[in-house]
């Protein structure tokens, strides 16, 4: 009887070990080099980190929180699984933000998943509009992409690298995505640096003018560049 107390024992016992071990495995194994750090870019935030040992790692799932209490996914980015260094990064250009929170999800193979130490950072000026893409048309027309989530008068400066101003007007913003026309068909070639600023917001693009018929290119092909 008590030879099979023992072995009763001795199996709670193996059987206990055997699941901690299974636990330490299926989970993704992540060294950092670098921790979770995040800076001001652009509208919105660059989270960058870097990791010298990584097992059994399928991906970093990216949270972010504005309460410091809820957070949601906003991106993922495929574990490396090197034993070496391996950097990463992940921009995050939602408008709007201010201060938030983020932590990373290091997800294993197994679906298994732990978390980083939590980072705040915060924006001294809030950004409420982007510029999603730009096109160049036939005739040096120019269409431009703009999403805001903020209404107002939007102002539109163009100029040369020499600084003279060929164009500098107010276009009307509105909540959402905005296209808007400019016309350089009776400005010489060359680059073209563009302003554009809501209140205290301002982002700017470069337009390169070339005449079509220097490089004998057909007047209905456009160019599109997304941001």
């Amino acid at each position: 009887m008590k030879q099979l107390k023992k072995i009763t024992q001795l199996t709670s016992i193996l059987s206990f070990l055997f699941m901690i071990l299974f636990s330490v495995t299926s989970q993704s194994q992540v060294q950092y080099e670098k921790t979770l750090q995040v800076k001001n870019y652009g509208q919105g935030f660059l989270l960058s980190w870097s990791t010298f040992s990584e097992s059994n790692n399928s991906s970093f799932s990216i949270e972010r929180s504005i309460d410091g209490v809820n957070y949601q996914t906003i991106g993922s980015i495929d574990g490396k699984n090197e034993n070496e260094i391996n950097e990463y990064q992940f921009k995050d250009d939602e408008l709007g933000l201010k201060k938030v929170n983020y932590r990373l999800k290091p997800i294993s193979k197994d679906g298994e998943s732990s978390y980083s130490e939590i980072i705040s950072n915060e924006k001294r000026i809030v950004s409420y509009f982007k510029v999603m893409e730009k096109q160049q048309l036939p005739n040096n027309q120019y269409k431009i992409f703009i999403n805001s989530i903020k209404e107002g008068e939007l102002k539109c400066r163009f100029s040369t690298n020499l600084g003279e101003v060929v164009y500098d007007e107010m276009k009307s913003l509105q909540v959402g995505l905005n296209e808007f026309a400019f016309d350089l068909s009776n400005e010489p070639d060359g680059t073209y640096n563009v302003i554009f600023k809501l209140d205290r917001n301002q982002t700017s693009i470069v337009l390169k003018k070339e005449t079509k018929e220097k490089n004998n290119v057909a007047q209905s092909k456009s160019t599109t560049i997304k941001y």
